[in-house]
């Protein structure tokens, strides 16, 4: 946390209760990182605000695998970013239960050759 004196990064990390701002899991040391809101790529767009790139309302606590995940996307690519994964995880789930004929028991995998009488 180059550059972010001790009082500055308490406060990030308590912005949310301890928290990360985007899936809420509890942060610590080994896994608090800082977000950029808007990030460096995109700091024009906050000419027009009262803060800047570095301020504390630009950065959120994150843990590292959000962090890792949202990169430069703005909140609301980042929201269709995990929308699209949703989506995407949900036509693989529902394909694979169709085609293992699962019924929902996803625990429960039978190939049709363990089954097979023939």
């Amino acid at each position: 946390m180059n550059g972010i004196g001790f009082k500055k990064l308490k406060a990030i990390f308590n912005k949310y209760g301890g928290k990360c701002a985007y899936c809420g899991i509890d942060l610590n040391n080994e896994n608090f990182t800082i977000d950029h809101i808007t990030s460096f790529l995109k700091k024009d767009l906050l000419k027009h605000k009262n803060f800047g790139y570095n301020s504390i309302e630009n950065l959120n606590p994150c843990c590292g695998s959000c962090n890792s995940r949202k990169r430069s996307r703005s909140i609301k690519e980042f929201k269709q970013f995990i929308t699209n994964k949703c989506l995407k995880l949900l036509d693989e789930l529902m394909f694979l239960d169709k085609t293992y004929k699962l019924k929902g028991e996803f625990d429960k995998v039978t190939f049709y050759f363990e089954i097979y009488e023939g």
